[in-house]
C-alpha cells in the first residue's frame, strides 16, 4: 500500500535534516548542527505541514455536504408543492394553492380554459371535505366559491372568439358526475345550493334540436 503524501512530505524533511547533519560532520570547523537549531527546523517544517494536511481533511466533508444539502432542499420542495397541491378550504396552504392557480391561469396561452379546469377543482375539494368528515362550514363557502369561479371562467369564454363550446358541454358533464353523489351526503342547506349550482351549469348547454 503506498504512502500517503504527508507521510511522503515526513519523509522527504527527515532526508533534509539527514543531509544537514552530514554535511555538519564534514564541515571542518564547528561540528554538526547545534540540537536547538534541529529542533527549531523540525518545527518549522511541522508547522507548514500539518496544518495544510489538517486543511485537506477538514474540507473534504465539506465537498459531500453541499449535495447533501442540495438534495434535501430538493425533497422538502417538491413534499410541499405535493401537500399545497392536496390542501382544502382551511388549510393553511389553502391561500398558497389558489394563488398558484391563478398564476397558472394567467401564464396559460388558454386563460379561458384553465379558469374553467381551476374551477373543476372546487368539486375535488368538496368531496375531500365530505371524506375528512363533514367539513363544517366549509362546505357551503367551497360550495359558493365553486359557482363564482365557473361564473369567472365563463365570462373569460364569452369573450373568446369563437367560443369553445365543447370545452363547456364536457365540464358541465364531469362536474355532474363529481357533484351528483355528493347530494345525499349534504345538510339540506348546502344541498339546495349545490342544485342550485347544477341548475346554473346546465344552463350552460346549448339547447338541443
Amino acid at each position: 500500500m503506498g504512502r500517503s503524501p504527508f507521510q511522503r512530505r515526513l519523509s522527504a524533511h527527515d532526508a533534509l535534516l539527514g543531509q544537514l547533519n552530514d554535511l555538519g560532520e564534514n564541515l571542518p570547523l564547528g561540528g554538526g548542527p547545534d540540537p536547538a537549531f534541529r529542533a527549531r527546523l523540525r518545527e518549522t517544517l511541522m508547522s507548514e505541514t500539518l496544518p495544510a494536511a489538517t486543511h485537506r481533511r477538514e474540507r473534504r466533508p465539506l465537498r459531500w455536504l453541499s449535495p447533501l444539502l442540495a438534495a434535501g432542499l430538493a425533497t422538502a420542495m417538491v413534499l410541499s408543492v405535493i401537500v399545497t397541491y392536496r390542501a382544502v378550504p382551511g388549510d393553511m396552504l389553502y391561500p398558497l394553492k389558489r394563488a398558484a392557480e391563478g398564476a397558472i391561469t394567467e401564464l396559460n396561452p388558454d386563460k379561458a380554459g384553465s379558469a374553467l379546469d381551476a374551477a373543476g377543482k372546487r368539486a375535488e375539494e368538496l368531496e375531500a371535505l365530505l371524506d375528512a368528515g363533514g367539513g363544517g362550514p366549509h362546505v357551503g363557502a367551497t360550495l359558493q366559491e365553486m359557482e363564482e369561479s365557473t361564473r369567472s371562467a365563463i365570462e373569460r369564454m364569452d369573450r373568446a372568439v369563437p367560443r369553445d363550446q365543447s370545452k363547456i358541454d364536457k365540464f358541465v358533464e364531469e362536474q355532474h358526475e363529481k357533484v351528483d353523489p355528493m347530494l345525499e351526503r349534504l345538510n339540506d342547506v348546502d344541498q339546495e345550493q349545490a342544485n342550485g349550482y347544477l341548475d346554473y351549469i346546465d344552463g350552460l348547454r346549448l339547447p338541443s334540436g
